[in-house]
């Protein structure tokens, strides 16, 4: 989003970009997925690979009088806050600090190609992400679920990999198998949604942990993934219906 800086709740959205969910064959940062594309004091330009299908889209945003010009993929329109935001036209406006080629990144959307080829007689490789209470209890109150927070460790994929806290866990809690490619989520949702990712693309296991980035495990060469969820102790995760 950009707009109205350090708002809570945010208010005054000059142009919302859905940046593309993790689908990559690939380790990166949020912050890879955005490029500045020549801002200046005047004006901010950036190019980010955005939904649907990582395409890239670029947003320019110029003074304008006392509002703001904003090109978002070659749509031009007039914006301006609402009050008492930018009421006087004063506007700072700041783009990215890094340039960077998106393409390369864009280029492994959905790259499936593993370097041997998968055999359906052989026996798939078991990826789970387990959930466990935390090592210091997070009690959520009566009537909700018991734990208000899960630890997720990836395992099957060598060492076992640190996902992060899934937390919102004392409302709705859930897993669900991705419908465009062989990959998993489980999420909860409690005054927010949080979600734990993994995926796999050619031979590698992707997963995301807390801090947003995607990081990757190997798998035998021509190995296909198996996704499972386990639980610990009285936590329940059901799986999400088709």
């Amino acid at each position: 989003m950009i707009g109205v800086e350090s708002t809570i709740p945010v208010v005054g959205v000059a142009a919302n970009l859905m940046l593309a969910e993790p689908r990559f064959a690939a380790e990166y940062a949020p912050s890879d997925l955005c490029s500045d594309d020549g801002s200046t004091a005047d004006r901010i330009a950036v190019r980010c690979i955005t939904e649907p299908s990582a395409k890239t889209s670029r947003v320019v945003i110029e003074r304008e009088g006392t509002s703001l010009a904003v090109t978002q993929d070659g749509v031009r329109q007039r914006w301006a806050p609402p009050a008492p935001y930018g009421a006087d036209g004063c506007f700072e406006l700041h783009g990215l600090d890094t340039k960077q080629d998106l393409e390369p990144l864009r280029k492994t959307w959905m790259l499936d190609e593993p370097k041997c080829r998968r055999s359906s007689s052989r026996a798939p490789v078991k990826i789970t992400l387990k959930l466990a209470p935390p090592a210091v209890p997070m009690p959520c109150g009566p009537g909700f679920n018991e734990q208000a927070s899960a630890q997720v460790t990836l395992l099957g994929a060598g060492k076992p990999r640190d996902l992060g806290a899934l937390t919102n866990m004392c409302g709705p809690s859930w897993f669900s198998r991705a419908p465009d490619m062989n990959g998993i989520t489980v999420a909860a949702s409690d005054m927010g949604s949080v979600q734990r990712f993994a995926y796999q693309l050619g031979d590698r296991v992707y997963y995301v942990t807390d801090d947003g980035h995607v990081r990757a495990a190997d798998l035998p060469c021509g190995a296909r993934a198996r996704f499972e969820i386990a639980t610990v102790g009285r936590l329940q995760v059901p799986e999400l219906p088709h």
